[in-house]
């Protein structure tokens, strides 16, 4: 008899906000097929990040508590390993569990920092407990079962370089199909058609690390969008702003960018 428990996709983009999809009203970049996802769904129009940083945002969203509350307080924290997690549950409810992409959430086998203790991650190896097939990517091109191909890697070197320029962008040489978002769309086909066990619902938590910081993309993306026709944000002095804002402005070098530039990268962004 086939089960017929729903399987579940969680799809995750990073450091992306809702003005750079055109199901929220952007009308420079055109998103046809998340439209379509949209029209046979729910579309949250009052949804709010719990908190505004990878790791605590993740962890919050995967226990069901604020991140304040499960001490989750800043980037390279982990969950603790006494929190019960979404797909911790539904691995106990008889789901295969899988993550493909970028974690920055649970424990993985190096020592890591969670709540009141550092842990050593051989003795508490969440990640691979809690999933059961996983495929990690880290920002910039290296997916797991690629990470030694030669045009990927230079893909992830190319990068890095971007940091030396206004705002850390710019158009990357390698061909996308060997780019993490198109990896990571291929490693989640193979699971779907060849890994995944067949005789279970599963749950997958699809992670792109794009398009975070450093702000690049390959052509014919990096060119699509014209950046006179992108917006430009509001204008923000910072005033009574927190301190950590203040710092991010400054690493970001706005301080010096310009209509044009600004325009450039987050047209280069929203790619």
């Amino acid at each position: 008899m086939m089960d017929s428990r729903p399987n579940l996709l969680l799809i995750q983009t990073d450091q992306q906000t809702e003005e750079t999809l055109s199901l929220y009203g952007n009308s420079v970049l055109k998103t046809p097929m998340l439209e379509s996802l949209a029209e046979r769904g729910v579309v949250f129009e009052f949804a709010f990040c719990n908190y505004p940083a990878c790791s605590p945002s993740r962890s919050s969203m995967f226990t069901g508590r604020y991140a304040s509350t499960i001490g989750v307080q800043a980037n390279h924290m982990m969950i603790n390993p006494a929190e019960v997690t979404l797909p911790e549950v539904l691995k106990k409810h008889g789901y295969q569990t899988a993550i493909i992409g970028k974690n920055h959430a649970f424990m993985e086998n190096t020592k890591t920092y969670y709540p009141g203790e550092i842990v050593d991650r051989e003795k508490a190896s969440v990640l691979r407990q809690v999933f059961d097939y996983v495929r990690l990517a880290d920002h910039g091109h290296l997916v797991d079962g690629y990470r030694d191909d030669p045009e990927s890697k230079a893909a992830h070197e190319w990068s890095h370089t971007c940091w030396v320029s206004p705002m850390g962008h710019g158009t990357n040489p390698a061909r996308p199909e060997k780019c993490g978002t198109y990896l990571l769309g291929d490693t989640m086909i193979d699971y779907l058609e060849n890994q995944r066990d067949p005789e279970k619902p599963f749950f997958t938590w699809l992670s792109f690390p794009d398009p975070h910081t450093p702000y690049q993309a390959p052509e014919p993306y990096a060119s699509m969008i014209n950046p006179a026709e992108v917006p430009l944000p509001p204008k923000d002095n910072l005033e009574g702003k927190p301190e950590r804002q203040k710092v991010a402005y400054l690493m970001d070098a706005m301080d010096t960018a310009d209509d044009e530039l600004i325009r450039k990268v987050r047209g280069i962004h929203t790619a």
